[in-house]
């Protein structure tokens, strides 16, 4: 029995020597976890904007009233007819368009915060890293869904406010 023990404890020992190599280096990309989540959060003034005027288009369309000697937004037209999905086209790309700068900028706080941590184990040995990463991509999904949400909430109250008005 005591042999058997020794066997294993020497076995544990062994395998926790065994650590897998830290060297790997991660090329920082465009669309990392930290980079999107901070662009929608920084993004959210613009978009919010965004909605405002497209909010506005809608319900002047439905006012057909001619401003300036011309009716500006038709019935007819795409901003009338699909608003939300011209909203959310315009939310992807100011969120994109966001990413693209800050990266073409060398915008490098990020970058710095980036850099691969040394291998993140606690007591049983388990590495907490692919936990990390999971909870990051989770808050970049969560503030995806509320900034949609927000921004459809801004097109919706200045449209029904606009055309209770009407």
């Amino acid at each position: 029995m005591e042999k058997c023990l020794k066997k294993l404890d020497h076995e544990l020992k062994d395998e926790k020597e065994i650590k897998p190599s830290s060297n790997i280096v991660e090329k920082p990309t465009i669309f990392t976890s930290k980079r999107l989540n901070s662009s929608i959060i920084a993004s959210e003034t613009t978009r919010i904007f965004c909605a405002l005027i497209i909010a506005l288009l809608v319900v002047l369309s439905y006012v057909d009233y001619a401003i300036f000697g011309r009716n500006i937004v038709r019935a007819e037209s795409v901003v009338a007819s699909r608003p939300l999905y011209i909203l959310l086209l315009t939310d992807v790309t100011i969120v994109f368009a966001r990413l693209y700068l800050e990266n073409r900028g060398g915008y490098n706080s990020l970058e710095e915060e980036e850099e691969i941590m040394p291998q993140a184990q606690d007591d049983n040995g388990h590495n907490w890293i692919q936990a990390v990463k999971v909870l990051e991509r989770g808050l970049v999904v969560y503030q995806a869904i509320r900034g949609i949400f927000i921004d459809f909430s801004f097109y919706a109250v200045v449209v029904i406010c606009g055309l209770s008005f009407l």
